[in-house]
């Protein structure tokens, strides 16, 4: 099966003067997304006291990057094994006048493990052959038009299982009560940013985020990393709702560009000015932090039986708010009074209904 959504293909080395420069792209790349690639790829940073990421994914407009980072000795002897500064390059052999680079690539799909596997593939083939490219075009349109190269092969790498790539579980134990604000921000299709110091932290608790709100099978709001950097802000911001990734501390500054502002080092979640109005805790939140808490707590629950468990709660919920639905199949705010919560309660669900677009605006 092709893997017709993967764009591009590219390496960007660093050599033995410290200097980071592209060598090769396929079939091509602007200005913009080279900048910012090199960017992320972490290459200029690194050094003795800056540790290379191995691996780095994210999205930029409506393209995902994936990029592995590779070390090499080039000062090693001839078929000597270089020194490793990241996982799986143990075993690369010697590019001359290359310490270290990174094999980047470009796609329509949210799927880190398969690309992940694929960028590596194409990484070994560059590597062993030293330096040819045209051992990594070969890959790329093999796994392009086949969904096959090496041990690389499409129907190994179930797009389900990539959902569940990192524990839902783990983010909601984490948080606790406050697992409601992540709950409600997404269900009103909010804007939430996630802190963590460390980029493999950040994605442990960015990536589940969506599974709060499985029913809508929408990862496209995924923003994994992001920098506080004008170019990838302006893009955030033109994005309209989103789950967003940093690393940078300063972006808790930028209030204007969030609703919800998740620290994972305090493991603390707060709400922007101009949003706590709108995400205001009533009656149901509280009926459902409960739930959400209980839930993850249950040892005996898979992560797949815990999305499933919060999907049908969350189904349930709506399935409520369609039953006041009036004549035209829409709800109106009097409707919802007949429930006779509190108000800050039926705010919330005229908002789910306008999310959900079940509801007259």
């Amino acid at each position: 099966m092709p893997v017709e959504k993967l764009q591009a293909v590219a390496l960007l080395e660093k050599d033995t003067n410290g200097d980071t420069m592209w060598t090769w792209v396929y079939p091509a790349l602007d200005a913009t997304w080279r900048e910012l690639l090199q960017r992320k790829s972490g290459l200029e940073a690194a050094s003795a006291t800056v540790e290379l990421p191995a691996f780095v994914y994210g999205r930029f407009a409506d393209t995902y990057f994936y990029i592995v980072n590779l070390v090499t000795s080039p000062g090693a002897p001839e078929g000597e094994t270089p020194s490793p500064a990241a996982p799986d390059s143990s075993d690369l052999p010697v590019l001359p006048r290359v310490t270290a680079f990174s094999l980047v690539l470009l796609a329509k799909e949210f799927h880190p493990e398969k690309y992940e596997a694929i960028a590596r593939l194409c990484a070994a083939e560059y590597t062993t052959s030293k330096g040819n490219t045209v051992a990594v075009v070969q890959a790329y349109l093999n796994i392009f038009t086949l969904g096959r190269h090496g041990d690389f092969a499409e129907e190994q790498y179930d797009i389900r299982k990539s959902y569940l790539g990192a524990s839902l579980k783990n983010v909601i134990q984490t948080f606790g009560l406050e697992t409601i604000l992540l709950y409600a921000a997404l269900l009103l299709k909010k804007r939430v940013v996630v802190y963590a110091d460390t980029l493999d932290t950040l994605y442990d608790f960015v990536r589940p985020l969506p599974l709060l709100v499985w029913h809508r099978q929408n990862w496209d709001s995924l923003r994994p990393y992001v920098s506080v950097n004008d170019s990838e802000l302006a893009d955030l911001a033109a994005s309209g709702n989103f789950v967003a990734g940093f690393t940078d501390e300063n972006i808790e500054n930028h209030s204007d560009l969030y609703d919800v502002f998740v620290n994972v080092n305090t493991k603390s979640v707060s709400l922007a000015p101009h949003a706590q109005e709108s995400l205001a805790l009533g009656k149901v939140h509280k009926e459902l932090a409960t739930f959400l808490t209980q839930v993850a707590a249950d040892e005996a629950r898979s992560e797949s039986a815990v999305v499933k468990a919060i999907a049908v709660r969350t189904g349930e919920l709506l399935t409520k708010i369609r039953s006041l639905t009036d004549e035209s199949g829409r709800v109106t705010y009097d409707s919802l009074k007949a429930l006779e919560l509190p108000p800050s309660s039926i705010n919330f669900l005229w908002n789910v209904a306008l999310s959900e677009a079940i509801a007259h605006p």
